[in-house]
């Protein structure tokens, strides 16, 4: 391979050798910039060989930018030689160029990474389950997204006291998450200005103690926590000198106990985006006051939720986004929803057990609003869907699951304002020729699962839509079948148009 042809070659893809044992001397290729090694199961070791091949006065890889390693089901360790001429540890800076390093998929892998990684600005490491990540020394730019491995070292020669090192971007999975507390510690977090993620999963070892006996930390600007499947119960956020928590986002996932007294309440001002996914345990929600910070809500998967009416949402609330899926013992939604004006978004879907809008109804700054599979909700007489007449700026609406009464849309059931419609699972619909005359903007219908429906709207609107969308819908879809069907004329001009 040190042959002079190969001098000029930039980019190698080593792909399915499998009758290979070991990985040829690549880095004596000093234009190489981008090398992908995929699906050599004969690989179990890389060492020596693949830097210089015996030739000490080469300096490898000088040009590499991208290093992808993917699947190597039986690589077992990656080795480094020795160097008297560097103070970076026990490795030569054998990539320093290297942009991107990716290891995925090797499910042998048991250590190393590169001792020193100056250029580096991605670090990507996935499905590498018996891995211990030693971190190494990179620069304050890079982004790290490791998931499933078996653990994270962060002290491997790396001082987080003496430079920034994260920025960004860190997602720990599967690991042990007592790493993360000391480096939110005091001493050490002050250096990671610049962390806008820390996302923490499948742990079972993360406990914050509130109180006064719990230690000062740090909570960085801008800051992004995401829990998720993690056993243990996290009752208070980290606190910074004395004062609240910094956060930008918590998102909280898969908890087995309630994770938030203590956590959300007045005094997070800076809390913009709350996601809880997945929480059992969950059965209500705090008594307190929502901060007005708050901009998004997303209440997913918490199947013993059953109630909102505790929550308090104040008047100059910036909640933008609020969204409910699959609580299906949810019964009531919070209060005050309509002196909102700052929501434009939200999604109520298969909750089950909810039977009534708040009192006061849903705000009038609403943009985008998808009801779908809450039976119970939908059994509602028609009378009480008016109130989406007087969503003045809606624009986008989903409806399904449920509604046996609905077997057209009366003209004042929807607001002019509407663009698009989504319907879906209604079981006794069959026409929409008169309920969508008025809707003088409208531009894309997708009609999904209503085996009763067989009319479409009049021509004028039909002439106006860009995109129909038409699903499972057999006695329409005879209607409409390509240059056969009845309808055909009336919307083959529509640009977008898929019916199956």
């Amino acid at each position: 391979i040190g042959d002079p042809s190969f001098s000029n070659i930039t980019g190698i893809e080593l792909n399915n050798c499998n009758n290979c044992t070991s990985l040829p001397a690549v880095g004596v290729l000093h234009s190489l910039k981008n090398l992908s090694i995929v699906r050599m199961n004969g690989v179990k070791h890389v060492g020596a060989e693949f830097y210089r091949a015996g030739n000490v006065s080469v300096k490898p890889f000088p040009s590499l930018e991208s290093l992808e390693i993917w699947s190597l089901l039986e690589w077992e360790d990656w080795t480094f030689f020795p160097s008297s001429s560097t103070d970076h540890g026990d490795s030569e800076i054998i990539f320093p160029r290297l942009l991107r390093l990716s290891i995925i998929n090797c499910p042998k892998l048991l250590r190393n990474l590169p001792g020193h990684l100056p250029s580096l600005e991605k670090l990507e490491i996935r499905n590498c389950p018996q891995l211990t990540v030693a971190l190494p020394e990179i620069s304050t730019s890079c982004e790290i997204d490791i998931k499933e491995y078996k653990e994270v070292v962060f002290t491997n020669g790396v001082d987080l006291t003496s430079r920034t090192y994260f920025r960004t971007r860190l997602e720990l999975i599967n690991c042990d998450t007592n790493a993360l507390m000391s480096l939110l510690n005091e001493g050490s977090s002050q250096h990671v200005v610049d962390l806008e993620l820390v996302s923490i999963k499948n742990s079972s070892q993360m406990v914050c103690h509130s109180g006064s006996d719990r230690k000062k930390s740090y909570v960085p600007s801008k800051l992004l926590l995401a829990f998720s499947s993690c056993s243990s119960s996290l009752t208070s956020l980290p606190t910074g000198r004395g004062e609240p928590s910094i956060m930008v986002d918590l998102h909280v996932r898969d908890f087995k106990y309630s994770p938030l007294e203590g956590m959300v309440h007045t005094n997070s001002t800076s809390l913009y985006h709350l996601h809880i996914n997945g929480c059992p345990s969950l059965t209500s929600f705090p008594k307190c006051m929502l901060p007005a910070t708050l901009e998004t809500l997303w209440l997913c998967n918490c199947e013993n939720l059953e109630s909102l009416s505790e929550v308090t949402m104040p008047s100059n609330m910036s909640l933008e986004d609020l969204c409910v899926i699959n609580c299906p013992n949810l019964k009531s939604l919070p209060e005050g929803l309509h002196n909102l004006t700052e929501l434009q978004e939200m999604k109520i879907e298969d909750c089950d057990s909810l039977v009534s809008f708040p009192d006061g109804g849903l705000p009038t700054s609403l943009v985008d609003l998808s009801i779908v599979g809450c039976k119970n909700l939908n059994l509602m007489p028609l009378s009480e869907w008016r109130l989406l007449h007087q969503l003045t700026s809606l624009a986008h609406l989903s409806l399904g699951g449920g509604c046996p009464d609905l077997v057209s849309f009366p003209d004042w059931l929807l607001p002019t304002s509407l663009t698009s419609l989504c319907i879906q699972q209604l079981p006794n619909l069959e026409s929409l020729s008169s309920g969508l005359q008025n809707l003088t903007s409208f531009k894309r219908l997708q009609i999904e699962d209503c085996p009763k429906i067989k009319f479409l709207p009049g021509e004028e609107l039909l002439a106006g839509l860009s995109t129909l969308t038409i699903w499972n819908c057999p006695m329409l879809q005879e209607r409409c079948e390509r240059d056969k069907g009845e309808d055909w004329p009336k919307i083959s001009h529509i640009p977008h148009l898929r019916i199956k």
